[in-house]
């Protein structure tokens, strides 16, 4: 029977380029490894131009329009690995099988995230941005009293976790059933060469995820929604500003449209693209109990966990998934915070500087496989000498620079004593100021205040984008200007920023460098018919032990590291200020922890005997 419907696929042309019955000769032309690399390459860009580009890059501004604590936006990223643990079994194992059409799911996955996409922008259409920067005057009189500062914001962070959770659906086959069609139909000699294209797309994506979001960061996230001249509170904002909310939605949107449309050739593509003189030949003949199920599975599990060096390199794996999740997901904010950089300057270091170096490392990882021709110990020992110069490089996450002191907050008023910190002094007592509103100005003789209100301003002008603040009670300077503040913190100096950025670029390059030959090891350590469920399983394994808890864990870093938050409830809210030294303490110690245990593993794997499976890959 269903050597018969082999046949009659045979004669329906379903081994040629097209849908369904749809195959004309015109399109025949996309049916070529090259094409096939092409399109889904552009499904791996689209997922890291979304998921790892715009997203972690509008995590900050995400976490200030509706209201989130660090850790509640680190579950919203760790929504994505979530729903690749969950969706990796059945697609690796029934995506593994001889019958199954991997392009089918393939494109099917990238439908998926597109429509992922286009709900994480919905937010955006149901809740604009409160800003309150308008309030933060001297004032006598209560102007405001009776209006919600809190709104609830449940729905909306519901449809951001459902998004980047359909995200992790759709992406799922990406990075197993994609490199396996591409590894099963690409010539022995340039399997590393696509491979290596199609992660080099991998990492361009976040590269331009980052630089759209620095230019989309330009515009006001309600813009399309409000007019913006006639509005008091926007229209004298500025992206520089701390209450700043870019149009972080737009990028997703364009994403879902682009994934929509490349969908459709990747559906189209047959099982294999290797030709094929007799049609009847593809498939033996099958009985029954041939079709896939689960009954097969515990057995294939068990034969792939018996391959110890396997097991110690799919831990290896979940330590750096926890590391590049839990950091990628929150390097933005750890740039904005530790470094002082504006939007632009994250954009352009994350985009133009970190994400090349990375792309390089990934380059240099698949030329020294095939260069060299490293067999599998040789594969493992290069990992692991990467793996210790990437620790020795993360020492710059130990850097910082020196934060701005507070009136009030980090030094006293004139008026308070020594060891009294409050924002509240005799200056500003009738001022009626809110602490929620975080909107930091600079006074004549180079001193921060949280706002104008606790710095006593009562009037103030706009020249040319900034606000210059006037009748300042609580500042008292001998210098002589029109002026007694202005809507800036004061500059500080930061000496440590370019030691930084050349750490952090050798970082990328030393931790990318191992990709590939870590990838290509996994693959020789387990048998052919068994590299589909493996690759499931290490992804499992990275995604329960590493990428899920990564970004968690370092947005409860960030939460322990606040010393000042929206709400006074760590609950609710967003953190307005960070203890820049338990910051760094708490980072630097995490990353090199996890860095040593990875090279540990590595270690372990390579001391241990087994087959090289290199012949049949």
């Amino acid at each position: 029977m269903y050597q018969a419907l082999d046949v009659m696929d045979s004669e329906n042309n379903k081994q040629y380029f097209g849908w369904f019955n749809f195959h004309p000769p015109c399109i025949q032309v996309f049916k070529s490894m090259k094409w096939a690399v092409f399109f889904i390459s552009m499904g791996a860009l689209l997922q890291g131009v979304a998921v790892n580009g715009l997203l972690h890059y509008f995590i900050p501004m995400i976490e200030r329009h509706f209201q989130l604590s660090s850790t509640k936006a680190g579950f919203m990223s760790g929504a994505y690995d979530i729903a690749s643990l969950v969706c990796l079994i059945p697609v690796t194992y029934f995506g593994g099988q001889k019958t199954a059409n991997k392009p089918r799911i393939l494109g099917t996955g990238v439908f998926i995230m597109g429509a992922g996409s286009f709900i994480f922008a919905l937010p955006a259409f149901f809740a604009q941005y409160k800003y309150y920067a308008a309030k933060t005057l001297c004032v006598e009189v209560i102007e405001h009293e009776n209006e919600e500062i809190n709104r609830n914001y449940t729905f909306h962070y519901a449809l951001l976790v459902i998004g980047n959770f359909l995200h992790g659906v759709g992406a799922s086959p990406l990075f197993t059933l994609g490199i396996i069609y591409l590894d099963e139909n690409a010539p022995p000699n340039r399997s590393s060469i696509y491979l290596g294209i199609y992660y080099m797309m991998a990492i361009l994506g976040p590269s331009l995820g980052y630089l759209l979001g620095g230019y989309l960061s330009n515009y006001y996230v309600d813009f399309a929604f409000i007019d913006i001249e006639r509005s008091v509170e926007i229209k004298d904002m500025r992206p520089s500003d701390p209450s700043w909310v870019g149009c972080w939605w737009l990028g997703f949107l364009c994403c879902s449209a682009l994934s929509f449309i490349f969908a459709v050739p990747i559906l189209g593509y047959p099982r294999s693209l290797k030709e094929q003189k007799d049609m009847k030949m593809i498939v033996p003949k099958q009985n029954l109990s041939d079709i896939p199920s689960f009954s097969g599975l515990p057995s294939s599990f068990s034969r792939v966990l018996r391959r110890l060096k396997f097991d110690f390199i799919t831990c290896a794996g979940f330590c750096e998934g926890l590391v590049i999740s839990g950091m990628g997901s929150f390097f933005p904010k750890i740039l904005e915070q530790q470094m002082g950089c504006s939007a632009q300057t994250t954009a352009m270091v994350l985009g133009a500087i970190a994400v090349p170096c990375a792309l390089f490392g990934i380059m240099i990882g698949g030329w020294v496989i095939k260069h060299y021709r490293l067999k599998l110990d040789h594969m493992i020992l290069f990992c692991l000498s990467m793996i210790c110069m990437a620790t020795v490089t993360s020492l710059a996450l130990f850097l910082s620079c020196e934060p701005a002191n507070i009136t009030g907050f980090h030094i006293p008023y004139p008026s308070q004593s020594i060891f009294e910190r409050s924002l509240y002094s005799e200056c500003n007592k009738n001022c009626h100021c809110q602490s929620h509103v975080y909107d930091p100005v600079c006074s004549i003789d180079n001193v921060n205040y949280f706002s104008p209100c606790f710095a006593g301003c009562t009037s103030s002008t706009k020249i040319n984008f900034f606000s210059y603040y006037m009748g300042c009670k609580c500042i008292h300077s001998n210098l002589t200007r029109d002026y007694d503040a202005i809507n800036r913190p004061c500059p500080t100096n930061c000496n440590v920023f370019y030691l930084f950025t050349i750490l952090l670029c050798l970082y990328q390059v030393f931790t990318f460098s191992a990709c590939i030959p870590a990838l290509t090891a996994t693959l020789r350590s387990v048998e052919t018919e068994l590299k589909s469920l493996a690759m499931g399983i290490q992804w499992i394994v990275a995604r329960l032990l590493g990428t899920i808890p990564g970004p968690v864990l370092f947005g409860m870093i960030f939460d322990q590291s606040c010393i000042l938050w929206y709400t006074n409830s760590k609950s609710s809210g967003e953190c307005l200020l960070y203890d820049h030294w338990l910051l760094s303490l708490y980072l630097g110690g995490i990353v090199i922890s996890v860095k040593c245990a990875e090279a540990v593993f590595f270690v372990v794997a390579y001391f241990i005997k087994s087959d090289d499976y290199t012949h049949i890959q």
